[in-house]
């Protein structure tokens, strides 16, 4: 990964290190390797410390152009005031779009062009639904700066299917069947699957977290606290690993997982069990809130357990409930108000006692 600014050498002993370079500053080494979240963060903070609100002048990019656009808006308070791993996603999913369109003048960037690049992301929807949404800041800003007086996303088309695949009941079962209790790929799944947290979460997880059968999250995104009570099922798989310190998922090598191993490692493991591509590491939370819906669980309770900031949130995330079970559900309730198939005399009569 190539990164403006970063210098990379050998230093006497053979180990690689970072460096950060820039006009008039004195060199700034950075941890870790490009693309893992410290070096992200300190590459960041190191560029926002350097550079004055609004200052471009540590960039290359042509003025008015989409890069020039995304650099102003790193310095705003808008951007600032997110969580640093949502700050560290948005500038990851800007710099893709960045390679192609960075230097397209912002005021010419039409509908049509929006549309084509949606079009292409097709195949995946959620990720152009996600793209739409964040470049939606760009365009708001580039409407206060003047250089705009429209914003071309409006009128852009959107998927229906613009989310991640909520996994089913067989997909689950084909997880496990491939991945019994006491391989570390089950312990990561059943952490997913029965916190419903987010994969950076239950990467992060530690064994100090999940004692006196509850679990403890402060969540990356959110900033959220939780205290989750530990599902029976969740047991044995801990109890497989068990330990007094360190992160609850490692890697064969004993080591805390990246980001990008996570993910990577996660999508073997799924592959590994034969289920399709739509089946990705983010679908076992939103299965997992499709799970405490179904059990009749309240939006507050399934929120005071995935953290979402708000209910509409949970709502999206439970879009999958099965219909099934929930018409069996009402045909119950039917049934226990007194009311039958045949007649709704005896439920009005009921209804009114």
């Amino acid at each position: 990964m190539t990164i403006k600014h970063v210098h990379r050498f050998k230093d006497r002993h053979g180990k690689v290190r970072h460096y950060l370079r820039l006009p008039d500053v004195k060199a700034i080494a950075l941890p870790g390797e490009p693309g893992d979240p410290a070096f992200m963060r300190a590459y960041h903070e190191a560029i926002e410390a350097n550079a004055a609100p609004g200052d471009v002048s540590l960039s290359r990019a042509a003025p008015g152009s989409m890069r020039d656009l995304a650099e102003r808006y790193y310095a705003t308070g808008r951007y600032k005031d997110k969580s640093e791993r949502t700050r560290y996603v948005e500038r990851k999913i800007f710099d893709r779009f960045m390679m192609k369109w960075g230097d397209r003048p912002a005021a010419k960037i039409e509908t049509r062009h929006l549309d084509a690049i949606f079009t292409g992301m097709s195949a995946t929807p959620a990720a152009a639904m996600d793209l739409r949404k964040r470049l939606r800041n760009l365009f708001r800003l580039a409407i206060k700066l003047g250089w705009r007086k429209d914003d071309p996303l409006v009128a852009t088309d959107t998927f229906k299917g613009g989310t991640w695949h909520t996994w089913t009941d067989d997909e689950i079962a084909a997880f496990e069947a491939r991945w019994p209790v006491g391989t570390r790929q089950r312990l990561a799944f059943d952490l997913l699957i029965f916190t419903g947290q987010r994969s950076g979460d239950v990467r992060r997880m530690l064994w100090t977290d999940a004692r006196r059968g509850k679990t403890m999250v402060v969540q990356a995104k959110t900033g959220a606290r939780l205290t989750i009570a530990q599902h029976p099922a969740l047991a044995p798989s801990l109890d497989a690993f068990r330990k007094d310190v360190g992160c609850i998922v490692v890697t064969e090598f004993g080591k805390p997982f990246s980001e990008h191993g996570f993910g990577n490692w996660m999508a073997d493991a799924i592959g590994a069990a034969g289920l399709p591509d739509a089946c990705v590491t983010h679908g076992v939370r939103k299965a997992a809130a499709r799970r405490l819906a179904e059990a009749g669980c309240t939006a507050h309770e399934i929120q005071a357990i995935t953290g979402h900031t708000t209910l509409k949130e949970v709502e999206r995330y439970t879009a999958a409930v099965s219909r099934e079970h929930l018409a069996t559900s009402a045909i119950g309730k039917v049934v226990n108000a007194g009311g039958t198939s045949g007649s709704q005399t005896n439920l009005q009569t009921a209804s009114k006692k």
